[in-house]
């Protein structure tokens, strides 16, 4: 076969993202996970609004316990993956 290129890897099978790459998925994952927070933050806070008046129907088939959990649960993946509460995912692996 000829000669290898693209990133090297490791005997154990490992990927190893060179520096530009691991900047490009930190800023990839703190724009999406922020859209994600204000997408869902939008949902909660819609349906927060139909609970109170019942004459607003904004989502479909109303105010709904469903969109209220998962608001919440979209809210804190967001918020796990914007500000980083993994396994210390900033160093580069």
């Amino acid at each position: 076969m000829g000669s290898r290129t693209g990133p090297r890897r490791p005997s154990g099978g490992a990927f190893t993202e060179t520096t530009r790459q691991h900047e490009r998925r930190l800023a990839r994952d703190r724009v999406l996970s922020t859209a994600a927070m204000v997408v869902f933050g939008a949902t909660l806070l819609v349906n927060l609004w139909m609970e109170f008046d019942s004459s607003v129907v904004l989502l479909p088939g109303g105010h709904s316990e469903f969109y209220f959990l998962l608001s919440l649960a979209g809210i804190a993946w967001g918020g796990w993956v914007r500000f980083d509460l993994g396994l210390d995912r900033r160093k580069r692996r």
